[in-house]
């Protein structure tokens, strides 16, 4: 019987390289390591613009937000906040050490930066009509999978006629109001666009849609194309090309 020989293969060879992640290489530091160490001791006790302070001061040495995240055994959400805070103005960062609330300046932060994605999208709009496009996309993805009847297909097209009137559709529909529903900036995935609209009503997108609950199918649409979409304009664009790609495609499946 041949002897077994423990050879390491390639794969072994290459994961016993050295690989050090960024702050792993600079914790190497003494200094920067004992700077980690004190900041994590005195995390409580440090004024918010003392911990930006401190934080950039260690972004500075080579560290990264990921990475001091854990070693100060605090969330990423709250290091870059802190970090966020050295980007204000002097007088600014002034106001908090004095006593203002640093709730409201992230608050107030995080508002400026829904209002910059939501000029970039009319933006992208006005340029490419991408905004809307995506949005129909999704609204498509939605209604294409239920069994449609003619009637209930017509009556379908007229409710998201009805949407398009605004005045009709802030009488009919007070909670849908432009901006009342919001989804994460980095969702893509339709699905989870869909879910994450989906009204109280439970609506089975995957099989049929129950076509005695039009009012509720339909504020599910609005529900989608309120939260894609930046402004009314877009709003009315993405719900008009929504309607004539399902009058394209079922035209199609009819022709079948």
């Amino acid at each position: 019987m041949a002897k077994k020989t423990n050879k390491p293969s390639q794969k072994g060879k290459q994961g016993r390289k050295p690989h050090r992640g960024k702050q792993q290489r600079a914790l190497e530091t003494p200094e920067t390591k004992a700077m980690v160490v004190a900041l994590r001791k005195k995390w409580r006790k440090l004024s918010h613009i003392e911990r930006g302070q401190r934080l950039l001061a260690l972004i500075a040495c080579g560290c990264t937000g990921r990475g001091l995240a854990g070693d100060l055994h605090q969330s990423g959400t709250n290091v870059r906040r802190h970090l966020e805070l050295m980007k204000l103005p002097p007088e600014d960062q002034k106001a908090i050490e004095q006593g203002m609330s640093a709730k409201q300046v992230w608050g107030r932060l995080s508002e400026e930066r829904r209002l910059e994605h939501i000029l970039r999208l009319i933006r992208l709009e006005q340029k490419t009509g991408a905004v809307s496009d995506r949005a129909a996309r999704v609204i498509f993805e939605l209604l294409k999978r239920a069994t449609w009847e003619q009637q209930a297909l017509e009556q379908l097209f007229a409710e998201i006629d009805r949407q398009l009137d605004l005045s009709h559709r802030i009488r009919a529909y007070p909670l849908l109001e432009k901006g009342m529903h919001h989804i994460p900036v980095g969702m893509k995935d339709p699905k989870k666009i869909i879910r994450a609209c989906e009204p109280r009503v439970q609506l089975d997108y995957h099989n049929n849609l129950p076509l005695g609950l039009m009012a509720d199918t339909v504020q599910w649409v609005a529900r989608i194309a309120d939260a894609m979409t930046p402004d009314m304009d877009t709003f009315q664009t993405a719900l008009r090309k929504a309607k004539k790609l399902l009058k394209r495609h079922f035209k199609m499946k009819a022709a079948y």
